[in-house]
């Protein structure tokens, strides 16, 4: 598996981070961290959130690919424009306060493996919606940590958005989860299976 820096994904104020990013303080806020390529199906993210009967909730996307412009075309034939920002690439340490400000982490891919973003969003104590693929379902092994939905189905993405958003997180459980998986611990149980296998 994959582990976090617990020196840069680590607990932050809610608060705190929207203050640091200049972002309002009540206004419902999914982050979402995925290269814009056609296996990170961006698109249904987008079709979801334009699903959202909530007409204030925010999307911000970091990260950049050869599918921005379609992307960008797409948000706005949804009308998407007032809601989604597309931030291209970002530090860190950047990345960390945009997941630490917001309500939800959202993937919509139709393939992965052992997504470090999703560990670093729990890290930061903030809940995750994904497909259930590749290795997601092994992170997101309780609904206290997030919500799963089927892959390429914008519909149950929105659903599964909806009621995440309107859940009650325990941000400190995401926390201590999170932060379990530190590459310490990874190289650490890595080195110990080694070991035995000698």
């Amino acid at each position: 598996p994959n582990g976090v820096d617990p020196t840069i994904f680590r607990p932050l104020a809610q608060s705190a981070a929207r203050v640091s990013l200049a972002f309002p303080a009540d206004t419902p806020l999914i982050v979402s961290v995925a290269r814009l390529a056609p296996e990170k199906a961006l698109h249904l993210l987008l079709h979801a959130v334009s699903h959202l009967q909530n007409p204030n909730v925010q999307l911000r996307v970091i990260g950049n690919g050869p599918l921005r412009q379609r992307l960008l075309k797409l948000t706005r034939r949804l009308r998407l424009e007032t809601q989604v920002q597309f931030l291209g690439e970002a530090s860190r340490a950047r990345i960390a306060q945009w997941l630490a400000a917001a309500d939800l982490f959202a993937l919509s891919s139709l393939h992965e493996g052992d997504p470090v973003v999703i560990r670093e969003a729990l890290a930061c104590g903030t809940p995750v919606v994904a497909p259930k693929v590749g290795g997601i379902p092994e992170i997101i092994s309780e609904p206290r940590y997030g919500l799963l939905c089927e892959a390429n189905d914008s519909l149950q993405l929105a659903r599964a958005l909806e009621t995440a958003l309107s859940a009650s997180w325990d941000r400190a459980i995401l926390t201590n989860y999170g932060q379990q998986h530190t590459w310490d611990d990874v190289a650490t149980k890595a080195l110990a299976l080694m070991q035995k296998a000698v």
